[in-house]
């Protein structure tokens, strides 16, 4: 980019400017990814300083995606975890607590309140609804120096649909239908909104959605689960240089399970938790954001204040999340400079998973500072370096720095790599001394002195893209230190806390290295074939799993996805799936978890989209075409059998 160049920047979080000039580069520019600036800068997915994979509004709506992790499912470096409806989505060999996950470039984090797995899917159970997502950017590799704690592992940012100039909506709805008996089948439905209430002033958007999936009847199976949510967003443009957004989101999920249905009802098969019971957990989701996109002389400036509270009724578990964060992105000759802060103040109150104190309620403030540089030294090669200090009211201060290059080779190839660091923060129950959880190993208490754990990251890797042709190749390398395990308390512990109490502590280290690779093929004008491919190697290098890998995920992923596009109306597809054998057991508290190693299997899927007009389309799809049987003693989670999908959307 030559000195001087305009900067073109959209709405680093919310990506909702109302102004056409928006509008038009979202439909256009469908390559174009701001998450991997901190001023959100619109960037190619090739410029950008960072492995990054985009999903399109476009393969959204061709494909029978019913939520998040489905959508995520042939990205390459990122492996689906656990099974069912627990799923959740790990990058380069990270555990799915090293993700952060956004939502318009916000946070979104409800782990302080799930216990002993006791998670709803955090991936699908507080992202919006895929009729009103307008792409999905998926950042590998540690991001800390621009996002702070949690994105160790890479950031999955949703971005949703902009307010639109003209009124117009979709309905959705769509069915799961099982060929055994035994499994649950599935039903939603959603819609969306969006228009002028005063043209070039104000607009609205509105949509939801309302899931239900029954509950197996198989052991360890998928839980009988409700979810609806309703989302409302007020876009006010009162000049053309300013864009306000405020955003209001009400969602409630229910999970339950019954003994004898997806719950073995015999006390061995959980003895380390004990005798198993019925289950029934009752979540409400409150989340609020006033966003501003400023442009000025000076630059270009993004500022917000979300505030989401989670409340578990079921468990009288309540989390409150309030972020503030603002940015300033200033092109300065050959450097585009952005400087921002930023404050989180989270409130847990919990006394279901305290058994052992009073010690109900526990607080956490941050505050942040960051300033990154892309220096575009010359017309093919940009350097960009970062950093950002973060300080936490229970573990003081940490410095996370970023190097990193991008070379346009030629107009066809391009190559990038560089050293990123990433930390994770303690969670708030495992710094607070008096607040212990019950475990079948005995009750584990917070430690004072945790801190965070902490990576370093190197990676290289190369891209290519030329009349139809894509592909990419990445290497990466990753040192994790300061992970935090149960150890024994010792003799230091209070008496009061008996002979086999646990503690937290910083103890251990590891590496995780892979690869990942992609590469699509235009076979004919109306034919295409996508291939993405992961290696992923992690060893734990101390601690008492000296020589164990750090997360039970298989070391090869295979994704093969056939296209056919005969007509502008038509689209069918088929695809492949191939998931390694799993690595040998963790060890430790993981292994008593999820004691079963799984062997590798494949599965096929195929379907097909039809628009019949304009108004209407339909999707139809057939999961698991060869009726893989997936379950629990020989695979650790359970999975569905062949099933069929059927979808309809109508557009006005």
């Amino acid at each position: 980019m030559a000195a001087g160049t305009s900067i073109s920047t959209q709405n680093a979080f919310a990506n909702e400017s109302t102004t056409q000039e928006a509008q038009n580069t979202a439909v256009q520019l469908t390559g174009i990814v701001v998450t991997a600036s901190p001023g959100g800068v619109a960037q190619d997915v090739n410029d950008a300083p960072a492995s990054i994979s985009v999903i399109t509004r476009e393969e959204l709506e061709s494909k029978p995606y019913r939520d998040l992790a489905d959508a995520l499912s042939s990205v390459p470096g990122l492996t689906t975890t656990g099974g069912n409806d627990r799923k959740e989505i790990s990058i380069r060999g990270m555990g799915s607590a090293y993700t952060l996950i956004l939502i318009d470039g916000k946070r979104t984090d409800s782990r302080e309140t799930s216990r002993l797995s006791d998670g709803l899917g955090q991936m699908n159970a507080w992202t919006p609804p895929i009729s009103a997502i307008e792409r999905i950017e998926i950042v590998r590799g540690p991001m800390s120096s621009l996002y702070g704690a949690d994105a160790m592992g890479g950031v999955i940012n949703v971005i949703t649909r902009k307010v639109a100039k003209e009124w117009g909506g979709e309905v959705s709805t769509d069915s799961l239908l099982q060929e055994n008996s035994k499994s649950g089948d599935a039903n939603q439905g959603s819609f969306f909104l969006t228009g002028p209430i005063k043209q070039d002033l104000l607009g609205l958007q509105l949509y939801g959605q309302y899931s239900k999936r029954d509950e197996d009847n198989i052991y360890n199976g998928y839980r009988d689960s409700t979810r609806n949510n309703i989302t409302a967003k007020f876009a006010l443009t009162p000049t053309p240089d300013h864009d306000i957004i405020f955003a209001a989101n009400h969602t409630e999920q229910h999970v339950e399970q019954e003994l004898g249905k997806s719950i073995d009802p015999n006390c061995a098969t959980y003895s380390y938790y004990g005798c198993a019971t019925p289950y029934d957990k009752k979540v409400d989701v409150d989340r609020f954001s006033l966003s501003h996109t400023g442009r000025w002389m000076l630059g270009t400036s993004e500022t917000y204040v979300q505030q989401e509270t989670f409340n578990v009724s079921s468990q009288d578990i309540r989390l409150k999340n309030t972020e503030f964060r603002t940015s300033l992105a200033m092109p300065l000759e050959e450097h585009l400079v952005t400087v921002g802060g930023g404050s989180r103040h989270n409130t847990l109150h919990d006394s279901f998973s305290n058994r052992v104190t009073n010690q109900y309620d526990i607080t956490r403030k941050q505050n942040s500072l960051f300033a990154e540089d892309d220096w575009y030294l010359t017309d093919t090669f940009t350097l960009t370096a970062g950093a950002r200090l973060d300080d936490d009211n229970r573990y003081g201060h940490h410095w996370s720095p970023r190097v990193y290059g991008v070379w346009g080779i030629t107009p066809q190839w391009t190559l990038k790599g560089g050293v990123t660091s990433g930390f994770k923060s303690p969670d708030m129950t495992k710094v607070a001394s008096g607040y212990a959880s019950a475990s079948g190993l005995g009750n584990i208490y917070g430690n004072d002195d945790l801190k965070p754990e902490k990576s370093l990251s190197q990676e290289i890797g190369i891209l290519y893209s030329n009349n139809g042709v894509t592909g990419g190749l990445t290497l990466f390398n990753n040192k994790f230190e300061d992970k935090i395990t149960t150890v024994a308390c010792g003799s230091d512990c209070p008496p009061s806390r008996g002979t086999n109490a646990l503690t937290y502590a910083n103890v251990d280290k590891a590496i995780t290295r892979g690869v990942e690779a992609s590469l699509g093929l235009p076979l004919s004008s109306n034919i295409t074939l996508d291939n993405s491919y992961t290696f992923t190697y992690s060893r734990q290098e101390s601690g008492s799993y000296e020589g164990k890998p750090l997360n039970k995920l298989p070391r090869h992923q295979l994704t093969s996805t056939l296209n056919y596009k005969p007509t502008a109306e038509f689209t069918s597809w088929a695809r492949l799936a191939y998931r390694g054998k799993d690595s040998d057991n963790v060890g430790g508290t993981a292994a008593l978890l999820s004691p079963v190693e799984s062997p590798a299997f494949t599965t096929f899927d195929i379907g097909a989209s039809y628009n019949i007009n304009q108004t209407l389309s339909l999707r139809a799809a057939i999961y698991n075409l060869a009726n893989q049987k997936i379950d629990y003693n020989e695979y650790g989670f359970v999975d569905d059998g062949r099933r069929y999908w059927l979808g309809m959307t109508a557009k006005f």
